[in-house]
């Protein structure tokens, strides 16, 4: 014997649509986390890029620049 209860598909169509709303939902997270991680890492790296030109200029001038005198 089944037991009937009325509007138990809806119900189960609800819950399917919210599962699939949650995945979705947590995609959209991973995906946003990777975005901003990745511009993060992207400024960081450009940052330090530029910070490390003087002081690359600087180990020219000061040891490159005396082979040239000899």
């Amino acid at each position: 014997m089944s037991l009937f209860i009325p509007g138990a598909h809806i119900i189960s169509k609800l819950v399917d649509l919210f599962c699939v709303l949650l995945f979705l939902n947590l995609l959209t997270w991973i995906w946003l986390w990777i975005f901003i991680w990745n511009n993060f890492l992207s400024s960081l790296f450009h940052f330090f890029k530029h910070l490390s030109l003087p002081f690359a200029h600087m180990f020219n001038t000061l040891f490159l620049f005396n082979d040239t005198q000899k």
